[in-house]
């Protein structure tokens, strides 16, 4: 039997996925089995200059459909006390991490002032960096802020930033994994005793076309636009967006009223 020692326990929760803008309303898409893959929209980039259905034809992708998060653009930067200018260069992946942390912070009823200056880790899951293309490739090139706004490295150490904590900040990358291994790793670090709480999840957001391409060519992607595991019907995957961030603590540690 698992005791408190070595169990963790979540207590706070935030999320923003295709269909749902917090975790209420993810829970009604799992409940009502909702489909939010649609075909890419021309405010992302235009789809159809880059499809074709022959996967040999260089520069193209089979794929015209993805799982979006609507309003991606969106963003009350002067929550977090960020400038105009600065907010423009920031990465919408590290948009989303401050939103889904605001949220889980509130969920687990953790104001600012609490939680500042806490021994508290923040292990975020990142692997795909759209946004640092359209920056770098720019006028905004020799801005003071275009590379905290776009390095990845930056997506968890900004929440540390924020929040003042004094914890272990690292966003990880293991490709598909790696919201779970930032999740796993921020339970070893509470389990070790190295912090007392962490914020950990993942975060994605697709802004062109160059990884569809790519994914295209390896065979990766679902011509159906649809993610059939375990199933003899499988033929690839359809790329999502979102994020999803959880505060876990030691379960002895943990009170309950």
């Amino acid at each position: 039997m698992t005791s408190k020692e070595d169990s963790i326990a979540i207590v706070g929760v935030g999320c923003k996925f295709p269909g749902a803008e917090n975790i209420e309303e993810f829970w009604n898409v799992l409940k009502y089995g909702e489909n939010h893959v649609k075909e890419i929209p021309k405010e992302r980039w235009n789809v159809d200059a880059y499809y074709d259905p022959d996967p040999s034809v260089p520069g193209k992708t089979y794929a015209k459909t993805a799982g979006l998060v609507h309003g991606i653009d969106e963003w009350d930067h002067r929550l977090y006390g960020i400038n105009d200018m600065e907010a423009e260069l920031i990465d919408p992946q590290q948009r989303l991490v401050l939103d889904c942390v605001h949220m889980a912070l509130e969920d687990a009823g953790i104001t600012k002032k609490q939680i500042d200056g806490t021994n508290t880790a923040v292990y975020i899951g990142s692997m795909t960096d759209d946004y640092k293309s359209h920056v770098l490739s720019g006028k905004e090139t020799g801005s003071a802020y275009s590379v905290t706004g776009t390095h990845n490295s930056i997506i968890s150490a900004r929440v540390s930033y924020i929040y003042n904590l004094t914890g272990t900040s690292i966003t990880l990358d293991t490709a598909c994994s790696s919201s779970l291994v930032a999740i796993d790793t921020a339970s070893q670090a509470i389990l070790s005793g190295r912090c007392s709480t962490a914020i950990c999840g993942g975060v994605n957001v697709i802004l062109d076309a160059t990884l569809f391409i790519a994914l295209s060519k390896a065979g990766m992607l679902s011509r159906t636009g649809q993610c059939r595991t375990f199933s003899v019907e499988a033929d690839g995957y359809s790329r999502g967006e979102g994020c999803g961030v959880v505060i876990i603590k030691s379960l002895k540690d943990v009170s309950y009223h």
